[in-house]
């Protein structure tokens, strides 16, 4: 999962714990290695990896986690911004709730991916291209999430238009 300080412990645990006990291995990458701050007065997270060395073909799936704080900053670093395309050029299945939308839909903004996020988030089924977002991190979310993640690889995703990153928001 990708986040930043300021990510929302509540649905990241109810996502992580969820995935867990279908099997996955849920990892954190943040800006930095070590903790980073929850929205939460005097809360932390472990981090595993740091985007400086962290490179996102080494998972299977990518998860922009929720918390407003984190997403802005996370929208600003251009390394989460390639650490997302690397996983969309590779096939990975990516999802985002909450505020994780807004950072996915700058990424993958210059082609039809924001209207097919746009589209997700009001409850549509999961996008062909393998890419899940929604506003919360419902079961639902998480069950789709699970069964994209299950498909190994999105063959079908169309990368013949490259995706930038609007590092100045």
């Amino acid at each position: 999962m990708l986040a930043a300080d300021g990510i929302e412990a509540g649905p990241f645990e109810r996502v992580r714990d969820a995935l867990t006990q279908r099997g996955a291995v849920v990892e954190l990458v943040a800006p930095h290695a070590g903790e980073i701050r929850t929205r939460n007065p005097d809360g932390t997270l472990p981090t595993a990896h740091s985007l400086l060395t962290a490179k996102s073909v080494v998972f299977d799936a990518v998860l922009v986690a929720g918390g407003q704080q984190s997403t802005d900053l996370l929208r600003t670093r251009p390394d989460a911004a390639e650490f997302l395309r690397q996983a969309s050029r590779h096939g990975k299945a990516i999802g985002a709730w909450g505020s994780g939308r807004d950072t996915l839909t700058d990424v993958r903004s210059g082609d039809d991916a924001a209207r097919k996020d746009a589209a997700a988030a009001k409850g549509a089924e999961a996008a062909s291209d393998g890419v899940l977002v929604d506003e919360e991190a419902s079961e639902q979310f998480i069950e789709r999430f699970a069964t994209a993640v299950a498909r190994h690889r999105v063959w079908s995703r169309d990368e013949s238009a490259p995706a930038t990153a609007s590092p100045n928001r």
